[in-house]
């Protein structure tokens, strides 16, 4: 830009010319100075400035040169004299030296639920941290070594990640990170894991291998890399290695298209059946192949906590050999598959809030089912699974059948959801199914799948339903409560005393799921009123002159 009117009245000798590290303050407050001396419009000055810090050597950081503008024209009038730079901004130091550095090599940034994050150049690639997390760290200490030959200490380390985390919180970029699948309504990008950052991107037209991750990944050290997908395979290859039956494939198949979903909810897979039955295997064969990991399966966590950090650090869940299902963990299960936002503390004694964004696939496997409530039912797909009878192959020969297949049965996958893609725009949006867009994208995914997924679905609901009601004292009372009745009315009170006499079940009190009071009652039949409605019984709650009413309704 040349300069004209009041500009002309300054060197402009002193705006083309860089200065080198440890006078750039200064240079710069003086040049500022000068411009405002001269009474050069703000704009104009910004703009020179900013040209100038930017030729310094190192680049001088633009926020930094914004402040001494800012300063400058706010503190001081046209031909007034500030005071000396150099009472004022003080001599560059290491941290600030170290910052530039880092700010040189990296891009922050935060997601929509505010979490910070740096895009980092390690080996020629573009990586996705967490600012916080150990590698991160890890990699402020190396370029810092590399750079400029300095070790720093924890407690530099611990000043500099805070700097650099406030600037990614404030940034005004905002970027969604996504774990293994991510894209749009278009694209699905499946991220393979591997050290070449290979990417598989599926469209309406097909699939095919990329690299660089087109979209920002999120990659953890338990990460294992996916096979490359090969074309020609199909998905019924997979009975080989499930021990399901053709009623259940459907489901099955059908959560797999489902968990490769650009956005949505995901539905839990719930694998059941006797010791024996292939249940751990079949969870981790199926994760084998969307989300491998070197520690792939969790048991029942102990807190929220545990939860949510399992689930900041994974794409698929597996929860092993569940022999209850507690009602915070249900409530839980329902968040992280439709509603996507877990919120926990960072540190027990911190205020700050860590959010988990982000829904999951999940599989819970059991001996029996631990899905007594109908929210998290409505949610779940449930498979049993038959026994093998004691006839068991050898873990080497089925690894290695696997790992052959593997890569075709992937392809087949990939080629379902490009089907999917290509289709869901002509599928009803209309479903009879709670998770609708789970149904819709499962539907429109169904000529590559081989399947009549809704048919599947319907049966799996009544029949989950039915075995929730009947394992149920509360919904065993209700059912025999109304029996011989088309309408009940009464409190909450009512209904406990009432079900205390229809009921079968003896000695109610030593039953952990018989509701301990009225309140109980009340919470209990909440959780189960989606079953008794497939069962033909309706709940609805009015108030009386007096008090609150439960009405039962035989359909």
């Amino acid at each position: 830009m040349k300069p004209t009117g009041e500009l002309s009245r300054v060197n402009t000798a002193e705006i083309l010319k860089g200065v080198s590290e440890g006078s750039r303050n200064t240079s710069l407050f003086q040049l500022a100075s000068k411009f405002r001396g001269a009474d050069v419009p703000y704009d104009h000055a910004v703009t020179m400035l900013m040209d100038t810090a930017s030729k310094c050597h190192p680049p001088y950081p633009a926020n930094e040169a914004q402040r001494i503008i800012d300063r400058v024209y706010t503190q001081y009038q046209p031909n007034e004299k500030p005071v000396k730079a150099e009472v004022v901004e003080k001599k560059e130091t290491a941290l600030d030296r170290w910052v530039s550095v880092i700010r040189q090599a990296s891009r922050f940034f935060h997601a929509p639920g505010g979490n910070p994050y740096a895009l980092l150049s390690t080996n020629g690639h573009l990586d996705v941290y967490p600012i916080g997390d150990a590698i991160f760290s890890e990699w402020v200490r190396h370029v810092i070594y590399a750079t400029c030959g300095d070790i720093i200490t924890d407690e530099q380390l611990r000043r500099l990640v805070a700097q650099f985390s406030a600037e990614a919180k404030y940034s005004d970029t905002v970027t969604e990170v996504f774990y293994r699948v991510g894209g749009d309504k278009h694209t699905v990008y499946i991220d393979l894991g591997d050290a070449n950052r290979n990417v598989v991107k599926i469209t309406a037209d097909g699939w095919e291998v990329v690299q660089n991750l087109p979209v920002p990944f999120q990659r953890r050290s338990t990460m294992l890399p996916l096979p490359i997908p090969q074309h020609g395979g199909k998905l019924s290859q997979l009975q080989r290695y499930l021990n399901i039956s053709k009623d259940q494939y459907p489901l099955v198949v059908g959560w797999l298209v489902a968990a490769l979903q650009p956005s949505g909810s995901y539905p839990l897979l719930n694998l059941t059946g006797s010791a024996g039955s292939g249940k751990s295997t079949a969870a981790k064969t199926l994760r084998n192949l969307i989300d491998p990991v070197s520690d792939p399966t969790r048991s029942i966590p102990k807190s929220t906590d545990e939860l949510r950090s399992f689930a900041a650090n994974n794409y698929v869940i597996i929860l092993d050999n569940l022999s209850k299902c507690p009602d915070w963990l249900s409530d839980e299960l329902c968040r992280l598959s439709t509603e996507g936002g877990m919120v926990s503390r960072k540190l027990y004694l911190d205020n700050e809030e860590n959010v988990v964004s982000g829904k999951r696939p999940m599989i819970l496997t059991g001996l029996n089912s631990v899905v007594s409530r109908g929210d998290l039912g409505d949610r779940t797909f449930s498979v049993d699974l038959r026994s093998l009878g004691g006839s068991y192959g050898s873990e080497e020969e089925y690894a290695a059948s696997f790992a052959k297949d593997a890569p075709y049965i992937f392809g087949a996958l990939c080629d379902a959801v490009s089907t999917a893609l290509r289709r869901l725009p002509e599928v009803p949006k209309k479903m009879p199914i709670r998770l609708a867009d789970v149904g819709r994208w499962i539907v429109a995914a169904e000529p590559a799948l081989g399947i009549d997924f809704l048919a599947a679905y319907q049966q799996n609901r009544q029949e989950a339903a039915a075995e929730r009601l009947d394992t149920h004292p509360v919904a065993v009372g209700i059912l025999e409560l109304m029996e011989y009745r088309s309408r009940w009315e009464g409190t909450a009170s009512d209904l406990f005393e009432a079900l205390k006499i229809h009921t079968s079940y003896s000695q109610l009190s030593d039953i952990p799921s018989w509701a301990k009071g009225p309140n109980g009652l009340g919470r209990a039949l909440v959780s189960l009123e989606p079953d008794l409605d497939k069962a033909g019984i309706s709940v609805s709650r009015g108030r009386s002159s007096s008090a609150k009413v439960i009405t039962l309704t035989r359909k």
